[in-house]
């Protein structure tokens, strides 16, 4: 009898030991990992005898574990195993303090200034590596482009395969020829003794790794710091996902995500873009070459990337992931943002891009099996894009439809108030509809999208502009086509600034019941140099705008216009910013519900 009632005794206090209370109130068990100060031989369920690698910690994990990280450069790569997690019984893995976890993919030595080089001549060091690099920077955040060749980094000069010609690239950076990374400094600096970041080589370079694979449904990351791969920071295979308050840097691709998965308060950059395409501008006549320092210099554009891409299972390409959320997260200083296009049934809203140099959103697929269907881009705020804003060009593919809705776009500096195009546009085919409602274009000079001579003009049947307020302050260039084509499009309730324009093209626009002004001062913004696009009293805009079938009904007289006169301006609207983290964290609901 005493045997019996001990044993339950014993029971609740294992548990008691093994397990820490869920927001929820369930019983879970924690898990530590310190990189600094732990030990693989420890059994990880305190701080005290924390595990020393995410690898060791992943292979003992349980459906209901929460795994926290403490801070430090984690040089591993981590797969997490089949679980049988699931929705009441998640994994948890928390950076203790966000940010300030960090699961690198790059070169260790380098990054601790442990590296011989060897002086040869001219600025140029070299030291011997087996693999190349797709990324390399420096400890402040100094872009090091990468050249194809070492000649063309000894004579700063990059030779476009498309109208560009030769052209001048930037005064340091790296190239791998023949085993050996050949590297210039800025100034020609000797690298010997200084800390160095070279990433994980791109796709079609050996070895191209992702730094965490997730094999388990139901899992939750939170507050790490993906560093330096040249693919993918995190790699989730099975469904019901969430990835909050991370951070990807210098990886092409943040994650790689399957169905219901959510991302939230994330961070996606290149840090030291912007100061590259500003030299690199100022060296070229003024000129921002980015675009063909990656489309057509380099081989697969392999600084073209995005925050989230779709995980395809076996490698089969059978359909693309569906009902995939973005939301609260800022993209910035990159090449390409966001791949919308890649998910079906997916939306993202009320995030931030800032100086992304071919498109901020790509809703697009650039996957055999994508289609591109029933997606929703809505609430967020877009600055400085040299070349398309937003993109759905896969002709003869796109099945839509596309809804663009209460967006701010705007040039925002030297390097967006000039974009070549608004939208780019090339979807003729099987689209079900481009809708664009309620939004703000803002830039000097722009084509609004793109056409061409030889494309089927039935494709503009497919969009529809209403409610939009466009502004061009110095022009509104004319669109390549066939004269005429602008008739296809359908328009209401649009609102248009133009100092040129093309007559047919402006007319079009201003369909049922466009509104055309001759200075933005006549709009009545709130507070346009600090981004507020609020209508003041008095504004041509207010319930000036065209009623849409399932979209605004709700409204007696609706604006033209991301923002309601009057109406409250909710605390979640995105705004430019330096970082993104949030310390209060909201309760989890993942996405099958």
């Amino acid at each position: 009898m005493k045997i019996l009632k001990t044993i339950p005794f014993i029971l609740i206090m294992l548990i008691s030991i093994l397990f820490s209370c869920h927001p929820d109130d369930e019983l879970i068990r924690v898990l530590y990992v310190d990189v600094e100060n732990g030990s693989d031989d420890n059994v990880g369920t305190s701080l005290e005898n924390a595990f020393q690698s995410i690898t060791k910690a992943s292979s003992v994990l349980q459906p209901g574990d929460k795994l926290i990280l403490m801070p430090g450069i984690y040089y591993e790569r981590s797969v997490i195993g089949e679980l049988a997690t699931s929705r009441d019984q998640p994994i948890q893995i928390v950076a203790e303090k966000p940010g300030e976890t960090i699961i690198s993919g790059v070169w260790r030595n380098a990054a601790e200034g442990k590296v011989e080089w060897k002086d040869e001549g001219n600025g140029i060091f070299s030291t011997e590596k087996s693999y190349p690099s797709l990324f390399a920077w420096t400890e402040d955040n100094h872009f090091l482009y990468r050249y194809m060749e070492l000649e063309h980094l000894k004579i700063q000069e990059i030779p476009s395969r498309d109208r560009y010609g030769l052209f001048k690239g930037p005064a340091s950076g790296f190239a791998y020829e023949e085993g050996k990374i050949y590297l210039k400094l800025p100034d020609g600096k000797n690298p010997n003794g200084k800390k160095l970041m070279f990433s994980l080589p791109s796709f079609g370079e050996e070895p191209n790794e992702r730094l965490m694979v997730i094999n388990s449904s139901y899992v939750i990351l939170d507050g790490i710091r993906f560093q330096g791969t040249g693919t993918y920071g995190v790699t989730f295979t099975k469904p019901n996902c969430i990835i909050r308050n991370c951070i990807f840097e210098y990886c092409r691709e943040g994650a790689a995500l399957y169905d219901n998965s959510l991302m939230e308060w994330c961070e996606y950059s290149y840090p030291g873009l912007y100061d590259l395409v500003e030299e690199t501008k100022q060296i070229n006549d003024g000129n921002i070459m980015i675009y063909p320092m990656v489309k057509d210099y380099h081989p697969s554009n392999w600084y073209e990337g995005s925050i989230a891409y779709p995980y395809l299972p076996d490698g089969t390409e059978s359909r693309s992931p569906r009902n995939f959320e973005i939301r609260h997260c800022f993209i910035h200083e990159a090449f390409d943002g966001l791949l919308l296009g890649g998910f079906d049934d997916s939306e993202a809203h009320l995030n931030v891009f800032q100086n992304c140099y071919d498109n901020h959103v790509e809703i697009e697929a650039w996957t055999d099996s994508g289609f591109s269907v029933n997606l929703r881009f809505h609430h967020n705020l877009l600055l400085s894009c040299p070349y398309g804003p937003i993109s759905h060009q896969e002709p003869n593919k796109l099945k839509g439809p596309h809804y663009v809705y209460n967006n701010v776009i705007v040039g925002f500096d030297d390097h967006g108030w000039d974009p070549w195009t608004l939208i780019k546009s090339k979807c003729y085919g099987i689209g079900r509809g481009f809708y664009y409602y309620n939004n703000l274009f803002w830039v000097k000079s722009a084509i609004p999208y793109w056409n061409n001579e030889e494309w089927t003009q039935e494709w503009l049947k497919t969009f529809d502009f209403r409610n939009n307020i466009f502004i061009f302050s110095e022009e509104m260039r004319k669109p390549n086509g066939p004269e005429g084509s602008e008739i296809f499009f359908r328009s209401g309730g649009n609102l248009m600034v133009a100092e040129k324009y093309e007559k047919s093209i402006l007319e079009s626009f201003l369909r049922n019941g466009g509104v055309q002004l001759n200075t933005i001062e006549e709009i009545k913004f709130k507070d346009p140099s600090n981004l507020d696009f609020n209508l003041l009293s008095g504004s041509p805009a207010i319930d000036k705008g065209v009623t849409i079938e399932g979209f605004n009904e709700q409204l007696t007289n609706p604006d033209i216009g991301p923002f309601e006169f009057g109406s409250e301006v909710p605390a979640d609207w995105p705004r430019a910013r330096k970082t993104i983290f949030t310390t209060s964290i909201p309760d989890f609901n993942f996405l099958d519900e």
